[in-house]
């Protein structure tokens, strides 16, 4: 093209084939057409289409302009194929997270919803639950974790690492080209590129307001729930499920523990239409951070004529036929415990001397049974197995000791535990296990039966 001065420019940025270049140089310095056919060696017509697309000049003719608009243009066009696509792959991920819960049922039609999470059992979409694709709002929404992944795969990751996974063997090019397919996204057009951005930097913002205020929403209604409880005392429904119906010796104890209170009449679940909501008394318990700081509420429903957990007959089945779990966490413990004894250091776990030992159980019975056995013991309930892998812990603390139940070798349960374990270690933990005789679930349940024979 011509510069202030008339001359033209052309560089190695201009999109120029080498023979192009050679071509139009010759026209530059005023050579005839045929001159430049016989300086060159190429025909006629290749001269001829040359300097038609590339030569602007007005007296040329108006033709000729809008031939080399034309031509930039389809440079252009080749340009944005060959650098990549003009959406970014983080603007792809943004829109696969809004319409999560539609491509998990595109992608693994037996996934199922279970509160916040979509579960299905692998990346083949097997029935199962050790896959679970967070749904709820904030910044987990979209992310999913295969707690049984085989090793040396991918165990988890967002929303276009699951479609990589689930379709093409872990190939996330062909991923984002069928990420694009099921949003409808053209390259092509800018302006529906742009309009693309604008709403799914909307529903971010939206989405990231909504997940800070339901947080703190959950918070308070879990901390509402707890202090709407009692503290325990002899004779009530807690203290009877505890001692009489687990064992728990709360006279070697001498007291019960702070965490624990006991709800009267908790509402389970939400009833449907015309149903009317179940109430049972519960033991409600505080789940706290490292900081401290009560961040959930687990709450476990009793069946106080028999001194049990309650069953199906009082809170229902779900959809496998199962009774419905009575135990339940309201707001996110991730990371959290429930501070089951404190032991022979009256101080919170972030304060407690370097050195000391900390005993984990999976719920609170088996961490009160360790406690009834050894009042001098640090104990902790870590909620859920899966929550060993982020359960967060003082750095000068001793040993983590887990008070294991007797899963099957090779389960769902089993593998996740040793996950957790592994990824303690790897935090420079020493972490043992106190296991309990083959035959018997859990240390509950043994001295249950140590008990029964007067041992």
């Amino acid at each position: 093209m011509l510069d202030a001065a008339g001359t033209f420019e052309r560089g190695l940025e201009d999109g120029l084939a080498e023979y192009e270049r050679d071509i139009l140089s010759h026209w530059d310095a005023g050579r005839s057409i045929d001159a430049i056919c016989e300086a060159t060696g190429r025909p006629k017509s290749t001269v001829r289409l040359v300097v038609k697309l590339y030569d602007d000049r007005p007296e040329l003719g108006c033709d000729l302009v809008a031939a080399n608009d034309g031509h930039v243009a389809a440079i252009q066009r080749l340009r944005a194929r060959m650098t990549g696509p003009t959406m970014s792959v983080d603007e792809i991920v943004d829109l696969l997270t809004d319409r999560i819960e539609s491509l998990v049922k595109d992608l693994l039609p037996n996934a199922y919803e279970e509160g916040n999470e979509m579960c299905v059992g692998n990346l083949a979409g097997d029935p199962g639950q050790s896959l679970r694709i967070h749904v709820g709002s904030g910044p987990r929404r979209g992310w999913w974790k295969d707690f049984l992944a085989p090793t040396g795969t991918r165990e988890g990751g967002n929303a276009l690492w699951l479609i990589a996974e689930v379709l093409f063997q872990g190939d996330v090019k062909q991923a984002v080209r069928w990420a694009k397919g099921w949003l409808h996204i053209d390259d092509s057009d800018p302006a529906r590129l742009q309009q693309f951005r604008l709403e799914s930097q909307g529903r971010r913002a939206e989405r990231d307001a909504q997940a800070q205020a339901d947080a703190a929403k959950k918070t308070k209604n879990a901390q509402r729930r707890y202090h709407q409880a009692s503290p325990l005392k002899i004779g009530d429904p807690v203290h009877h499920y505890l001692s009489a119906g687990r064992g728990i010796d709360f006279e070697a104890l001498g007291r019960f523990p702070g965490s624990l209170r006991y709800h009267e009449a908790l509402q389970y679940g939400w009833p449907k239409d015309g149903e009317q909501p179940i109430l049972l008394p519960a033991m409600v318990a505080m789940v706290t951070n490292l900081a401290g700081q009560h961040i959930a509420t687990h709450r476990t429903w009793l069946d106080v004529v028999r001194n049990r957990k309650a069953g199906g007959d009082l809170i229902g089945l779900n959809r496998r036929g199962e009774p419905n779990d009575p135990k339940k966490v309201m707001g996110t413990y991730h990371g959290g415990h429930i501070p089951v004894w404190k032991g022979r250091h009256a101080c919170p776990l972030r304060d407690i001397p370097a050195g000391t030992d900390v005993w984990a159980s999976e719920g609170i019975e088996d961490g009160l049974t360790a406690a009834s056995g050894d009042p001098s013991l640090r104990v902790i309930a870590m909620i859920a197995l899966g929550n060993l892998l982020a359960l967060d812990l003082p750095p000068q603390m001793g040993r983590l000791i887990i008070l294991k139940q007797n899963d099957a070798p090779g389960s769902e349960a089993e593998q996740m535990l040793m996950r957790g374990v592994a990824a303690q270690r790897a935090r420079g933990r020493k972490v043992l296990f106190c296991e309990v005789p083959r035959g018997v679930k859990d240390i509950n349940e043994l001295a249950q039966s140590a008990q029964r024979e007067g041992v």
